[in-house]
């Protein structure tokens, strides 16, 4: 639970008036407003898969033009988190020094990003009332907030709020061969490092 990236999402949503299904283009005009980017649809000019690029230089955020609303929605809202992160200086007070490996302040700031976004598009007090009126009906709140299962189910794994607490969840994502692609624990619970489900 991250109260920082929580008000600072809150405070987005209440300034641009955003209702309980965010769109991408408020998530756009949102980029524009408050940090002055420029969203561009544009393929990959080296073919790779990347289909999200922020450029803080010429303050452009390229996007695939493949991406569907939901995940589109999500990229547009997680580089918001990697600007927001910045702006209160997030990532230095959660490494809080020098790390084993160059590249985990990168990823702990990516998975931060993505904190964020479930932030903007799932706020937390509204998303806990509904959480329990569901009885955690992933698919439900899926259809209530115009979100992916996925987006629902990282959101429901992170309701941490000592007040507001959920019931703790763990996240896996297979292939139909039981082969794990994304893991992710809301208490700690120790995943195996190799092999299948």
């Amino acid at each position: 639970f991250f109260p920082e990236l929580e008000a600072e999402a809150e405070a987005m949503r209440q300034d641009f008036s955003l209702g309980r299904q965010v769109i991408s283009s408020q998530l756009e005009h949102l980029l524009q407003k408050r940090f002055g980017y420029q969203v561009v649809y544009q393929d990959s000019p080296s073919g790779s898969s990347v289909v999200r690029r922020l450029d803080p230089e010429k303050k452009t955020l390229t996007l695939s033009p493949s991406l569907t609303e939901q995940p589109l929605k999500f990229q547009l809202a997680a580089s918001l988190g990697l600007l927001v992160i910045d702006k209160v200086r997030l990532l230095d007070r959660v490494i809080g020094g020098a790390t084993r490996h160059t590249e985990t302040p990168r990823l702990i700031k990516v998975n931060l990003a993505n904190y964020f976004a479930g932030a903007l598009m799932l706020p937390y007090g509204d998303f806990f009332k509904e959480v329990q009126r569901t009885r955690y009906d992933l698919e439900l709140l899926s259809s209530i907030y115009g979100t992916t299962y996925e987006t629902v189910a990282h959101r429901v794994c992170n309701l941490a709020d000592p007040k507001r607490r959920g019931v703790p969840f763990h996240f896996i994502r297979t292939d139909i061969a039981g082969n794990i692609s994304k893991r992710y624990s809301g208490t700690g619970f120790k995943f195996a490092a190799a092999g299948n489900c």
